[in-house]
């Protein structure tokens, strides 16, 4: 009967529509809220950067280094994407609103291809940095990140509490890891632990999103979606799940996001220190 199959047809449509939010939430929910968190976080670190050591003490002494791989970011997924590169401002110590470097960038705007992109080349910096830090951890302790946060993230985690419960037990025990691989030994490897601190934040505190990025993003966005919803329409009906290929990018995703919750910490560490630094300075220094 037409309504019946009217009927199977709403059905197939609904499972695919809920397969794409849930493929979409898992690859992007954890990353945006833990982007958002460093977002704030280091828009708070700038005031009391500034208060610290002063506005160019703050941006010449930490964000010297974190700007150029935040533009960086931009570049090579614009790139990625077929983007034409027209023009970059790795650092500019006089930008306003905590931006300090800029791309402009070309692209077909009737290209789904390159609208896609828009998404990626939005949130590069954020990927960017991630993957520095990543390195960075290997390169000064030959320890691979994802190893101390071994993340079990799935769409249940963030809205059944027994499945969050081993994650942020996972965190606490990773922040143990995190303190004995720094200080255990500190003494034979104290300049790598100051090494690391220091890129963690500078890099880390680089590792947000300015309005025009998040902009640039969420037009992005639209057009993932749709691709998405697309492929789960064609695909759902031969039992081909994109399920399958997110299941096996968890790994991944769970890397990205184990470095995130590294630079968080990080942040939050350094605004305690600036933060005493600031009042100590008030104290003697009227």
């Amino acid at each position: 009967m037409p309504s019946d199959h009217l009927s199977s047809i709403m059905h197939y449509g609904l499972d695919a529509l809920k397969a794409t939010g849930a493929q979409l939430f898992l690859l992007l929910g954890p990353l945006v809220l833990l982007a958002l968190m460093l977002h704030f976080v280091s828009s708070g670190l700038r005031h009391l950067g500034f208060s610290a050591f002063g506005e160019k003490g703050f941006i010449y002494g930490f964000k010297l280094i974190g700007t150029p791989i935040h533009e960086l970011g931009h570049v090579v997924f614009a790139a990625l994407f077929g983007h034409r590169i027209v023009g970059v401002k790795w650092f500019d110590p006089k930008g306003k609103g905590g931006t300090y470097g800029h791309v402009k960038t070309r692209y077909n705007q009737r290209n789904p291809f390159h609208q896609i992109g828009l998404f990626f080349s939005g949130i590069g910096p954020v990927l960017m940095c991630a993957i520095m830090l990543y390195l960075i951890t290997w390169l000064l302790f030959d320890t691979h990140v994802h190893h101390l946060f071994p993340l079990a993230i799935t769409p249940e985690t963030f809205v059944s509490f027994s499945a969050a419960a081993p994650l942020a037990n996972g965190i606490i025990e990773a922040v143990r890891e995190i303190n004995a691989l720094l200080f255990l030994h500190a003494e034979q490897q104290w300049w790598k632990t100051a090494l690391f601190l220091y890129l963690f934040f500078s890099i880390g505190s680089s590792m947000t999103l300015s309005p025009p990025d998040i902009k640039l993003a969420t037009k992005g966005f639209v057009f993932l979606t749709v691709l998405l919803l697309l492929i789960n329409l064609v695909t759902f009906w031969t039992g081909i799940h994109l399920h399958a290929l997110f299941s096996r990018a968890v790994p991944y995703i769970s890397a990205f996001l184990a470095v995130m919750v590294m630079a968080l910490i990080t942040q939050l560490l350094f605004a305690l220190v600036l933060a005493l630094i600031g009042f100590v300075k008030t104290l003697f220094i009227k």
